[in-house]
């Protein structure tokens, strides 16, 4: 176990840097998979940087990924600061207008709609991803699902 991690670790650092979302969630499934130990707890404080920028940037309308990975990330550190306290309080709001969206959305775009609403009503710092609801509100209207 003891070589697996300390080979781990040299092999982080040789990585190229990561640039693509996809490259970063490539990169925290390695991360996560390696055992417990120095080379995993190294690993995932070269990620929180990256998540971090994400899970605080990332407006998207029904997405969670980045703010729940960051959480993960501080959890697996035991770090919890206020960016980990701010990250879960987003994830929780993020959830509801989730559950919002799901039960509206027998609807073509009123779920969206629904999601932009319940941001709206948190005030401007919500803002941006109302925007980014109604958009995709917007979007599902003009371009049906042919099945439903």
């Amino acid at each position: 176990m003891r070589m697996f991690g300390a080979t781990f670790v040299l092999l982080a650092f040789a990585l190229p840097p990561i640039a693509k979302a996809s490259d970063m969630k490539e990169a925290y499934i390695v991360c996560n998979a390696t055992p417990d130990g120095p080379g995993k707890q190294q690993c995932m404080k070269s990620l929180r940087p990256k998540y971090r920028s994400k899970a605080f940037s990332v407006k998207m309308c029904a997405n969670t990924f980045w703010v729940a990975t960051f959480v993960a990330i501080d959890d697996s550190l035991g770090i919890h600061d206020a960016d980990y306290e701010k990250a879960l309080k987003m994830l929780e709001i993020m959830n509801k207008a989730g559950s919002i969206g799901q039960e509206n959305s027998q609807r073509s775009g009123q779920g969206m709609y629904e999601m932009a609403g319940y941001y709206n009503s948190l005030g401007s710092e919500w803002k941006p991803w109302a925007d980014a609801c109604g958009r995709l509100a917007k979007w599902v209207i003009l371009n049906p699902n042919p099945a439903q």
